[in-house]
Order: structure tokens, then C-alpha cells, then sequence
């Protein structure tokens, strides 16, 4: 008897990239980034981490699958991974399933070989793309039994509780089930949760990847095209961006550094400082616990643009800041209404971006600028000014030059690419198509240069080229 946790291989993108069977996501993900960029990636799954931390809290032993980790070039491999697990452990009584759009199939042809090696198996999916579309999930896939709605510490554990016990099938809050109502769970309160347990972690090290902590949980915004503000819109008002006592997070940290010797983490929250007072207040008490602990690490955190605030990320470089991903997406106007995304006057947006960013980087902090290349409504202009934010900062990725919105289901961008009519492939990962066919050509021939393995400095001065940049150099 076992229990499993699964986190498939992600290989949706390799096809694009003429990389299937000859990389792993995180292969790709160093072609992509360069070295420069890849350090600070987080290889960690602290999702199923602290589902199995709960779990154990409880006295049950959990056993974590993660084909991203392990370099998995296939989900064949994933399998043998899983088969292995069992032949260790036993039989597996609930294996869970997580993850995106990206790797649902991954996840259906995994959970569809459980139900035929093991039919009494209870399969579980979670992952915001699991919450936002429950019913379909459960209405269109019987390899599935159950879906994890939203955070699954409490109602994960009460469901493997109830198999062990020979109780199930009995309702469990928070597990949707195919033709019965759906009963919420409670909102776990983040402080009483154990620290992910952390197995993983000698093979992200080992991979020159980035240990994790999380120190929030949800975003108090609602960007159109994000499944995070989509799952956190389900839960009731104050709970649905929630933050852990800094205690509970200095106490983690210190622990990492002094029992695992990390030199650097990566701090996952999807939003670790906005521009509220409270939000910069405990990041500045952060920092300044950070400084008195003297754990001599780096960090790199997740913010908007417009959280860039001179003092609190002087504060924050001095505590170990080496590293920000800052959500720029467009200067469009018309496409950051589109995505709730509104953060300064049109007039005065690219001025404004560049100086955000400049001012980071003269704080001696790396910038990540989140762009969004191309969306359905892409313009020239558009790239071009995609193209001076790429020339802002100090790192190669190739990634810049091909990330196209993703129209998850569930979120309300999806919803309205889907009333318009732009939506080639409607399920599971829905495949939209460009106003203006010449983008898409554009998109095209970056992807085969890319390929081709054409250095950074080639796709810019293609990119250039292709969008009539006059400078064909940075």
C-alpha cells in the first residue's frame, strides 16, 4: 500500500522546438535562458513538497514522482518512475497528479495506465488548471476520480485517510467528484502548515537549479490571463491573498542555509512585494531580518513593475537581492486593459517602464522583464518596443524572442478569445491564431532560428530584421 505524487515531464513545447525525445524541460528551459539566466530557476515542486510535509504530519508516508527533477526526456520514463515506486512501496492505493495546461495529456496518459495497471487506484489531479475546470476534467476523463479544488493539504490528506481506511468513497470538502455537489474546503491557514518536505532538492542543486521557499499564497490581482487570480477569486475576500508570518519564513530560510547550505534561493510567491504600504512595510522588515541573520545568500524574487520601489530594493539588494522577474507583459495600452494590467498613464508608459528598470539595475539588481511577445492582436510597434525591453537588460535569453500568451482555460482572457472566435484549439491547451497573419510568420521564423540553435545575438538581429528595426545590433 502507497501512496504517490506525480509531476509529469512538460514536454508540450519540445515538437515547437524540434527538441522531442532529445531534451529534458529543464534542457531546454538552460538553452533558452543561457547559463546566466538558468541559475535562478526554481526546480523544486514545494506544491507536492507540502503535500507530502501534511502527510507525514499524519503519519502518512508519501512518495514523490517528479519527472521535471529528474530530467525525464518522456513520460515513458515518468512511468518506469512510477512502476519502480510502487514495486518499492506497494501497491499504490491514491496517486496524485499536478500541473498546467501544458501538461494535461501527460497527466491523462499516466493516470490512464494507473487505472489499467492498478484499477483500484483513486487518481487525483490538482493545479489551478484542474480547480478553474473541475467539471469538465471530471465530466470528459474517467481516468480521473477526483479533482483537488484549490490548496490540498487538508483535503488531500482526509482523502487518503479515508482510502487507508476503507471510508471511501465518503465526500471529502475541497474533492470534487464526478456527479455530486461540489463542497468547498476551508482556507488552510498558511502558518500551520508544515515546511515542504524537501527530496528533491539534492538533484536540483546537483542541476545548478534554485531551492524555493514560498512566503504567500494567491495575488490581490486579477490580470486576465493569470490562473492564480482566477483560483484566488473562487475563495471569500481577505483569504484570498494570504502571507505567512515572517518568523515562519526567516525560521525556513535559516534552516535551508544551515542544514542544507543553500547559497541561493528562489522565493516563489507569484507576487512577493506590491505597492501597497503594508506589502513594502514587510518587505522592508524582511530584508532588515534577513541583514541581522547574516546567512551571507542571494535571493531572487517576483514582483510588477510597478512594485519597483527605490528604497525598499536598496533594502532588499543589501539583504541579498541578486535578482528580480519583473511583470512588464506590453506598453500597449489597449492590450494592458485587456489584461487588467493598468499601472501608469499611457503618455508616459515606455518612459515610465525604462526608468523602473533602469533604476533596478543601477541598484545593481538583474532584471527579468516578463514580456509577452506575441498575443492574438500582436503589432509591429508592438515588437519593437518588446525589442528595447529586451535590449534593457543584462541577460541573453532566447526565451524573449518567443513567449506567446497562453489563454489557459478558466481565466476570463481565455473566455474572451473563445467569444471572439480566435481559438483554433478550444481543449486542453488552446491554440489561438494571429489578427495579422504576418505576425505569425514572424513568430515562425523566430521559432526555426531559434531551432536551429542560432545564438542570441543572431535571433536579436533577426528579430530586428523581421520587425524593420532599422539598428540591426543592441
Amino acid at each position: 500500500m502507497s501512496i504517490i505524487l506525480v509531476n509529469p515531464p512538460s514536454l508540450y513545447h519540445m515538437p515547437k522546438f524540434r527538441a522531442e525525445g532529445k531534451l529534458a524541460y529543464f534542457e531546454l528551459s538552460r538553452r533558452q535562458v543561457g547559463e546566466n539566466g538558468f541559475w535562478s530557476l526554481p526546480g523544486e515542486h514545494l506544491g507536492l513538497g507540502s503535500l507530502a510535509a501534511a502527510c507525514a504530519d499524519r503519519g502518512i508516508a508519501v512518495h514523490i514522482v517528479n519527472g521535471q527533477v529528474l530530467f525525464h526526456r518522456s513520460v515513458e520514463q515518468t512511468w518506469q518512475a512510477i512502476t519502480r515506486a510502487a514495486a518499492r512501496h506497494g501497491s499504490p492505493d491514491v496517486i496524485g497528479f499536478t500541473g498546467p495546461a501544458q501538461v494535461f495529456a501527460e497527466n491523462l496518459h499516466l493516470a490512464g495506465l494507473v487505472k489499467r495497471r492498478w484499477p483500484g487506484c483513486v487518481t487525483v489531479l490538482g493545479h489551478d488548471f484542474a480547480t478553474l475546470n473541475h467539471e469538465r476534467v471530471l465530466d470528459e476523463h474517467t481516468e480521473f476520480d477526483v479533482v483537488a479544488c484549490g490548496e490540498a493539504e487538508d483535503c488531500f490528506v482526509e482523502l487518503c485517510l479515508a482510502v487507508l481506511d476503507d471510508r471511501w468513497p465518503e465526500p471529502v470538502p475541497g474533492m470534487a467528484r464526478r456527479g455530486e455537489p461540489f463542497q468547498p474546503a476551508q482556507v488552510l491557514d498558511i502558518d500551520q502548515l508544515p515546511w515542504p518536505i524537501r527530496a528533491d532538492l539534492p538533484l536540483v542543486m546537483a542541476a545548478d537549479l534554485s531551492p524555493a521557499v514560498f512566503t504567500s499564497r494567491g495575488c490581490p490581482y486579477r490580470c486576465t490571463y493569470c490562473t492564480t487570480g482566477a483560483t484566488a477569486s473562487l475563495l471569500a475576500g481577505a483569504r484570498r491573498h494570504r502571507e505567512k508570518s515572517l518568523d515562519n519564513v526567516l525560521a525556513e530560510i535559516q534552516d535551508l542555509a544551515g542544514r542544507h547550505r543553500i547559497r541561493h534561493l528562489t522565493i516563489t510567491d507569484d507576487l512577493f512585494l506590491s505597492k501597497s504600504l503594508e506589502s513594502r512595510e514587510r518587505s522592508t522588515d524582511c530584508a532588515r531580518r534577513l541583514i541581522a541573520a547574516r546567512l551571507d545568500l542571494t535571493f531572487m524574487i517576483d514582483l510588477r513593475v510597478d512594485s519597483l520601489d527605490r528604497d525598499v530594493l536598496a533594502l532588499l539588494r543589501a539583504a541579498g537581492l541578486r535578482r528580480v522577474f519583473a511583470g512588464v507583459e506590453t506598453s500597449n495600452p489597449e492590450q494592458l486593459a485587456a489584461y487588467n494590467k493598468r499601472y501608469t498613464r499611457a503618455a508616459e508608459r515606455r518612459d515610465y517602464i525604462r526608468s523602473q528598470l533602469a533604476m533596478a539595475r543601477e541598484l545593481g539588481i538583474d532584471v527579468v522583464p516578463g514580456i509577452i511577445t506575441y498575443h492574438a492582436d500582436t503589432t509591429r510597434p508592438e515588437l519593437a518596443d518588446a525589442l528595447e525591453l529586451i535590449d534593457s537588460c543584462d541577460i541573453e535569453s532566447a526565451f524573449f524572442f518567443l513567449n506567446r500568451l497562453i489563454a489557459y482555460p478558466g481565466t476570463p482572457l481565455y473566455h474572451h478569445y473563445r467569444q471572439r472566435g480566435l481559438l483554433s484549439v478550444d481543449w486542453p491547451m488552446p491554440r489561438w491564431e494571429f489578427t495579422d497573419p504576418e505576425i505569425g510568420e514572424i513568430e515562425r521564423a523566430m521559432l526555426a532560428a531559434e531551432a536551429e540553435g542560432r545564438p542570441f545575438a543572431g535571433l536579436r538581429q533577426m528579430f530586428a530584421s523581421l520587425i524593420g528595426v532599422a539598428a540591426a545590433t543592441a
